[in-house]
Order: structure tokens, then C-alpha cells, then sequence
């Protein structure tokens, strides 16, 4: 574990563990009654954030400079801004079956220590993107077929088994818009199989390098 061992991580860790637990008792009681504030949500979301930011960070980088969880007013109403975008778009991204949000990929994401999407909406993996640019690139394409490798790896957490992903999809917050590809539109026929196979290949060569 990343904070195993020292009492320094430790207290970090805890802190952490706190911010998690209480934005998680937020979404829970908003999904039973709604009987939440919109502040209230919005400021347990701008924590697990950053939560989430110092978690990626090298672990002395979280010694040397502790992290402090704070956010500005501003950001609460931009952040409101984005929901209600949401929103007024949400046809779109109503799903007829299967939502997950924040998927793993079972062993495939252990594979790469930990390989997360933003969401799955019946067949399409959605990538959420607060860019000003308005455009798909070649990294957010790399992201997400990525991901449809892990998943071929070690199928989706919380989906129906052998559920299978066939598009891939950016939605750009700042704009209200989606851009969506088909797998079947960016990869030849039969080559996913390979393509997992030469992925495999790849990580197990540089875990022998690192183990060396």
C-alpha cells in the first residue's frame, strides 16, 4: 500500500479515509431523499478530488509538501455550472441498462496498478473531459482504448458479466458536447485479440525489467 509503514503516511491516509467516507455518506443519503444541498455536494466532490490528485503524487512529494484540501468559492459555481450543462444534455446520456461510474477492470487493472474510467453507459466508455478545446485527441483516444484493452484483460466491475465494450466516447464538460467513435470504426476486425496479447507481452517485460 502506498502509506504503509510510516506514521507520517498514516496520518495522511486517515485524513483521506475521512474526506472518502463523508463524500460517500453525501451521495448516499442525496440518492435515498435528496435531502442534500447542492453545496454540500459540491464540496465533497472538489475533496475526493483532490484527494484523488495527492493519492497519484510520489509518496516523499507527499511528506515533503502535505497536502491541504481547499477550493474556492468560484469553483463551487463553476462546478454547479458544469452539473446543470450536465443536465440540459442528459438525454443523451440516459442509459437503458447499464450505468457504472468510475469502472475498474478487474485483473486488468491490477496489471497497470490501477486503471480507472470516468463512466460506462450501456456499451460506451465516456471519458470526461474540462478542456476548452473542443477536440479529440490522439491522448484521450490512447486513454480510453486503454481501458477496452483492461476490460478485455479482466472484464468491468460492477457490469453484467461478458459485458462487452463497442464505442468509446469524450464528453467535453465545458461545451455540453460528446464526440463518440465505434470500436468497430477505429480497429480492424479480429485484431483486439492481438492487440491484448501484445499488451500482455509488454507489461510482463517491464515488470522483469524493474525486478531485473
Amino acid at each position: 500500500m502506498l502509506l504503509e509503514g510510516d506514521p507520517d503516511k498514516w496520518d495522511l491516509a486517515k485524513g483521506f479515509e475521512k474526506q472518502i467516507k463523508l463524500a460517500r455518506a453525501v451521495v448516499t443519503r442525496y440518492a435515498s431523499s435528496k435531502e442534500v444541498s447542492w453545496l454540500q455536494l459540491a464540496r465533497a466532490a472538489l475533496n475526493v478530488a483532490q484527494v484523488d490528485v495527492h493519492l497519484r503524487r510520489p509518496p516523499m512529494d507527499l511528506l515533503d509538501d502535505p497536502p491541504g484540501l481547499y477550493y474556492h468559492k468560484s469553483e463551487v459555481a463553476e462546478l454547479k455550472q458544469l452539473a446543470d450543462l450536465w443536465q440540459m444534455k442528459a438525454t443523451w446520456h440516459r442509459s437503458r441498462e447499464t450505468v457504472v461510474l468510475c469502472p475498474t477492470f478487474g485483473e486488468g487493472s491490477l496489471m497497470v496498478g490501477g486503471g480507472m474510467g470516468d463512466m460506462l453507459l450501456d456499451d460506451t466508455l465516456m471519458d470526461i473531459k474540462c478542456v476548452s478545446e473542443m477536440k479529440f485527441r490522439r491522448e484521450y483516444f490512447n486513454q480510453l482504448v486503454g481501458y477496452c484493452i483492461l476490460a478485455e484483460i479482466g472484464g468491468i466491475d460492477g457490469a453484467p458479466p461478458g459485458h462487452r465494450i463497442r464505442n468509446i466516447a469524450v464528453y467535453f464538460a465545458r461545451h455540453g458536447e460528446t464526440r463518440t467513435m465505434s470500436l468497430d470504426e477505429v480497429m480492424y476486425p479480429g485484431t483486439m485479440s492481438a492487440t491484448v496479447a501484445w499488451f500482455q507481452k509488454l507489461v510482463a517485460q517491464q515488470r522483469r525489467a524493474q525486478t531485473g
